[in-house]
């Protein structure tokens, strides 16, 4: 099952539910599929996932066109190796009306 995201996060650690976010549990995700995709016609903007603690760019910006229609595929990235993300903030799925799905393995 996929992360979902349809709203902006400033940490994922904070935001997930699976462990405390100050327990020492570690809830890293090793990303293997991203798919960006519009949940209503798009507005211009771009979408950020970077690392809350310094704002590094855990992926490239990927810029969103307006007017796109709902359900349209905007980004698909399967890596040949895994992303290991230990902790990231997403933004401007709220501003461009856009959706994230991560696959991910622990």
């Amino acid at each position: 099952m996929p992360i979902q995201l349809d709203t902006d996060i400033a940490s994922y650690r904070a935001a997930q539910t699976l462990v405390a976010p100050t327990s020492n549990v570690p809830t890293n995700v090793n990303v293997w599929k991203l798919v960006l995709q519009v949940n209503a016609t798009s507005v211009a903007g771009t979408v950020t996932i970077t690392k809350p603690s310094d704002g590094t760019n855990l992926f490239p910006p990927m810029p969103v066109a307006a007017g796109a229609t709902a359900g349209s595929i905007l980004y698909l990235d399967e890596p040949n190796s895994l992303m290991n993300w230990a902790n990231f903030a997403v933004t401007g799925l709220t501003a461009t009306s856009t959706r994230l799905w991560l696959w991910y393995r622990v």
